[in-house]
């Protein structure tokens, strides 16, 4: 499916396509893809950032890039900066990280007196964040639950209920990727809200149960020495095995 088939409503000056093989995405800045979420309407519509661990499962996972094609996709990581040079594109403008921008969906969602519900991550993250946010926007969060649960569970069917009850616009999701995306797309004909942006561990970053790394950091595409640093099992593979094959493979497509 084209990008011009997923996009809601963008100004065009604020709007470009990357065409980076294997996957196309926008080159879309902060307070589009927040108008964007805001402006959603209809059918669940995913928003999901793309980094280097999402380019490789594109290459791998056919679920995964199949759930892609149908959703509003944008650059989250340097890793896909750096993959766009070594495949001889324009490095791309803009780079967005839910764990920066979803603040600004936030304030923009309570001016419009709409809700979210947060689901995701270990027990009382969810919840933790939440109180996080109510402090902040009083009457923004709808419900919450965390993330470890049975998939095609009692437990899923009675969280589906809860959403659908609380009738958010947007639906936060943090269960890793692609764990959040599948799940997003197997429940969409169920679910009744617009929107589903999907966080990862952006709510464990916020309320200090994971570490991230200096500002300094990750405005510099250093992040991942950090993730590493405090994820090490985690995150080994996903940097010293994917991406040294992503790199070889986008030199290949160049």
């Amino acid at each position: 499916m084209s990008l011009s088939d997923v996009v809601l409503s963008m100004p065009p000056a604020n709007l470009s396509e990357v065409k980076l093989r294997p996957v196309t995405f926008l080159d879309v800045s902060k307070d589009g893809i927040v108008e964007a979420i805001a402006d959603a309407r209809g059918p669940l519509k995913a928003f999901i950032g793309l980094n280097a661990h999402g380019v490789y499962l594109v290459e791998k996972d056919a679920e995964f890039r199949e759930i892609l094609e149908d959703a509003y996709r944008f650059c989250d990581g340097f890793g896909v900066h750096l993959l766009a040079m070594l495949q001889g594109l324009e490095r791309p403008r803009y780079r967005n990280t839910a764990t920066d921008f979803m603040w600004a969906v936030f304030s923009r969602l309570h001016e419009l007196g709409k809700t979210v519900y947060l689901l995701g991550d270990e027990p009382g993250v969810s919840e933790r964040f939440a109180q996080m946010l109510e402090a902040k926007y009083p009457g923004l969060v709808c419900g919450q639950h965390h993330g470890f649960f049975a998939l095609n569970s009692k437990e899923e069917a009675a969280i589906v209920t809860d959403i659908n009850a609380a009738r958010p616009h947007l639906l936060c999701v943090g269960m890793g990727q692609p764990r959040q995306e599948k799940w997003a797309a197997r429940l969409r004909s169920e679910l009744v809200c617009p929107a589903v942006l999907h966080l990862g561990a952006s709510m464990a970053f916020a309320i200090g149960a994971r570490k991230r790394g200096p500002a300094w950091a990750t405005g510099r595409g250093l992040e991942w020495f950090f993730r590493v640093l405090h994820e090490p099992r985690k995150m080994f593979s996903r940097y010293f095995l994917e991406i040294p094959w992503l790199i070889a493979r986008a030199l290949r497509y160049r």
